[in-house]
């Protein structure tokens, strides 16, 4: 999966032609995405070539627009040739696992072309909604999609898992499309039919000795940082379904707030890089503490009102004074629960310290082929 908490959409034109496509697209994507900013730049007079006077924003370097947004955005669309989107994005390229999708159109809207982040940031997903929209061909080159080979990193984005080394995605999709046996071991089950080429490896194996029955490459999901190697090359994937309850007073500094979280995480032996989402109450919106502990992780941060809060079921630990301050007994427990959602636990309680409240709630896992 993406694991940057990336929004909204970018679309840049080179030309006339180029502007007129570009009002089309803006619709699309809103279409797609009601709730997405759509950002549109031209670097001609692009209101010129439109319905919408103003719609399009002039620009004179397209540096200007990557620097804004490149580390930000869900979506990149060039409407130009496949040559200048790889020329003006290969200074901002950092990994699959955290650019934003980038795609390419040519003018006439005949065909949409994912350039990077085609599985973890969904450009081929992108390219395919594209197309169907408007009439045009997704032209998809990546290996695994043009053979129909599972996709180890599109499962992974699909169903909330994260990668912790993506150097292996590669050696798990090239020893599928060269049709060899991939394991697969996973602590929670998996819905639906086992894609071919995969193993399932249903025992956990203690020691290295153990692993010579197994398939050499294989791929481990589990929640359990002490789980030992299962295969000789094992890509391994953690499931991010852990959400943080945040209270905290007034302008407490981001890293007091960091380190506090590190400190909790730790006690109770979860990786922090299970985290999906921070949650807490919508008087903490503009909490810059907990905005800049949010942003660190790369995880949405969600707010909700204390009727919504109390609303919540469950045993939570109530205290009077918050309750005359904030309208709601408990704020922690209560958004890290309502924000995991149905099913979820609540398996770490308010711990409290120097002002600072957190509490963890985890998402059941669910998954499927």
């Amino acid at each position: 999966m993406q694991y940057t908490n990336r929004h909204g959409v970018v679309t840049i034109s080179y030309t006339s032609l180029g502007a007129q496509l570009q009002e089309k697209l803006c619709g699309v994507f809103q279409a797609i995405e009601p709730d997405a900013e759509v950002y549109a730049y031209g670097n001609r007079k692009a209101n010129e070539y439109t319905h919408d006077a103003g719609a399009i924003a002039t620009f004179e370097k397209t540096e200007d627009i990557l620097e804004r947004h490149f580390d930000t955005a869900e979506v990149i669309l060039f409407i130009s040739a496949a040559g200048i989107a790889v020329r003006k994005i290969a200074p901002y390229l950092k990994s699959k696992t955290t650019d934003p999708a980038v795609l390419c159109m040519d003018e006439g809207g005949k065909f949409v072309i994912p350039l990077v982040s085609g599985h973890l940031g969904g450009s081929n997903a992108w390219a395919q909604k594209i197309a169907e929209r408007i009439g045009a061909t997704a032209v998809i080159t990546t290996a695994t999609d043009g053979r129909g080979v599972f996709a180890v990193d599109l499962f992974a984005k699909e169903n909330g898992l994260m990668i912790e080394d993506s150097s292996k995605i590669k050696e798990v999709s090239a020893r599928l499309l060269a049709g060899e046996s991939v394991g697969i071991y996973s602590d929670a089950a998996i819905g639906g039919k086992v894609p071919e080429g995969l193993v399932y490896c249903r025992t956990e194996c203690d020691t290295t000795e153990s692993l010579g029955a197994r398939p050499e490459c294989g791929i481990t999901i589990t929640e359990n940082a002490m789980l030992p190697q299962q295969f000789d090359i094992e890509c391994r994937m953690i499931p991010k379904n852990l959400v943080l309850g945040i209270g905290c007073r007034k302008k407490t500094p981001a890293d007091a707030l960091e380190e506090f979280i590190r400190k909790v995480m730790e006690k109770n032996g979860l990786d922090i890089r299970r985290v999906c989402a921070v949650a807490s109450i919508d008087i903490k919106k503009e909490e810059e503490g907990i905005l800049e502990a949010a942003r660190h992780l790369g995880v949405p941060f969600h707010v909700y009102d204390a009727e919504t809060l109390r609303a919540c079921e469950g045993k939570f630990t109530a205290s009077a004074f918050v309750e005359a301050q904030v309208g709601v007994d408990n704020v922690c427990e209560r958004s890290s629960m309502y924000a995991a959602g149905a099913g979820a636990e609540l398996i770490v309680r308010k711990t409290a310290a120097d002002g600072m409240t957190v509490s963890v709630a985890a998402q059941e896992v669910h998954m499927d082929w």
